[in-house]
């Protein structure tokens, strides 16, 4: 049995433990310390003498420190010379020899080593085999350790903590919100939900989507271009340790066991950032701001307007048709009176009270307003079919330019244009989008409720106050 690195995660794999031992360093176990100590003896680099004084004498005040030498970590040998490293790490002898061993003896002399070496080729042994190094080595694993128990429920957490450099405080901390997401099995249901979720949520400025192939309806949605992210970066393996985490780890570059073991067992995955295109953001937006008219009609201040609306237009036109019929009775008699008073002849000794002359025919700028009418007529048509911010901006352009065009108009045309002048400036400060920008609130969420709650009702009262026209 040879004790290297597959020996060891075989036993942690079959344990459902952590691969390897998750107290190996100088700051949270003794004999760990007590090892790579040594090690800095028998002609490895040691640790800087201030930081040794300093672990040594706080593991030594801790109840996990050896009390007796044949409970301590040790090495010896004849003269400088080491031959055996007694009650080892196994991280630290794997570190530096390549074996997860607790004990390892050297061969006494030369006569040893080539006796050995005359039986191993015998035998036909492989170059792994530790017996052409080594006379004894006693494999372990961590959790062999007498020390791991200990650790494990909490002893030598009064260990020596280690000292960072003082780099000081920054200035500001700015905080960014990332989304994580494995995309293998998502389905175009998934997609529409994940592309509502980036516009809901502006506030989360990167998503992130882990895949191990192409997924087609991403690609779908990418190349409609209702979202964008265009590099794709390779090399990603999923952290056994976490839920959705990811490390990336290049097969070339791999240094530690831990990495080529992942990449050894797991498959690669690719990394896209993506983000929400302007073009879909704007549409949905769009989507949005037309269901403003569904509700205001649904809405019960808005259906009494209308019922009022309703009934003075009614009046209006009772009024417009028994004006019509006055003006052509006074038309009608008119004319005969005119041509009476024409034929009957000036006296000279009148009084200086003359005739009153009829008043004088106005001429009629009807036509000149028409284009303005027509565009007031189809802005409440719209109005009441449901009605985009967007398509109110655009025919209160076309008004303006009509306006300038017209004649005399009727004062209450004015009061008409000036209701949808002010429903357009209402409207444009009261989207959520609008909220946001203007930092009356700090996420979606806020700027969604606020606009039901509170501007949205101000829009629906405008909006039925400019139909009443």
């Amino acid at each position: 049995m040879i004790p290297n690195l597959d020996w060891y995660l075989s036993i942690s794999t079959q344990q459902q433990l952590s691969p390897r031992c998750p107290y190996a360093t100088v700051y949270h176990c003794p004999r760990y310390y007590q090892s790579l100590s040594l090690l800095g003896e028998a002609g490895s680099t040691g640790i800087a003498p201030a930081e040794d004084s300093r672990l040594k004498q706080q593991w030594e005040q801790t109840e996990v420190w050896p009390v007796t030498a044949e409970q301590a970590t040790s090495i010896s040998g004849p003269g400088n010379e080491v031959k055996h490293f007694m009650r080892f790490c196994p991280e630290v002898s794997y570190d530096r020899f390549g074996l997860f061993a607790a004990e390892l003896h050297r061969f006494a002399d030369e006569i040893d080593v080539d006796c050995t070496h005359k039986t191993l080729r015998n035998e036909g042994a492989t170059p792994e085999d530790w017996r052409w190094n080594w006379s004894l080595v006693e494999s372990m694993h961590y959790t062999q350790c007498p020390l791991y128990s200990l650790l494990r429920v909490g002893k030598g957490k009064d260990g020596p903590k280690p000292i960072f450099p003082d780099i000081g405080m920054p200035d500001s901390i700015t905080s960014h919100l990332v989304s994580i997401t494995e995309c293998d099995d998502y389905t175009a249901q998934d997609v529409e939900n994940l592309i509502v979720e980036m516009y809901e949520h502006p506030e989360i400025k990167t998503y992130e989507i882990y895949c191990r192939q192409e997924n087609p309806h991403l690609q779908r949605a990418l190349d409609d271009y209702r979202i964008t992210g265009d590099t794709v970066k390779m090399h990603y393996y999923k952290d056994p340790d976490y839920e959705l985490s990811f490390v990336k780890i290049n097969k070339n570059a791999a240094t530690s066991d831990w990495e080529k073991h992942l990449i050894a067992t797991s498959p690669m995955y690719f990394k896209r950032e993506i983000t929400l295109s302007d073009r879909q953001r704007e549409r949905m937006d769009r989507e949005r701001s037309q269901t403003v008219w569904d509700r205001a009609q649904r809405h019960p201040v808005y259906v009494i307007l209308m019922i009022l609306a309703a009934i003075a237009s009614l009046i209006g036109l009772v009024a417009l048709f028994r004006g019509t019929e006055d003006n052509n009775k006074i038309n009608s008699q008119t004319a005969p009176q005119l041509h009476e008073v024409a034929k009957t002849p000036v006296m000279r000794n009148l009084s200086s009270s003359s005739v009153a002359s009829p008043p004088p025919v106005q001429e009629h700028t009807t036509s000149k307003n028409v284009r303005f009418e027509e565009s007031l007529a189809r802005m409440k048509v719209k109005l009441r079919s449901g009605m985009s911010y967007e398509q109110l901006v655009e025919l209160l352009d076309e008004a303006r330019v009509a306006k300038t065009m017209s004649g005399d108009i009727a004062p209450v045309q004015i009061r008409q244009f000036s209701c949808y002048e002010e429903l357009e400036n209402l409207w444009s400060q009261r989207t959520p989008n609008a909220l946001l920008q203007r930092g009356v609130v700090s996420s979606w969420e806020e700027a969604k409720r606020e606009y039901s709650f509170t501007e949205e009702p101000i829009i629906n009262k405008k909006f039925a106050e400019c139909y009443s026209y």
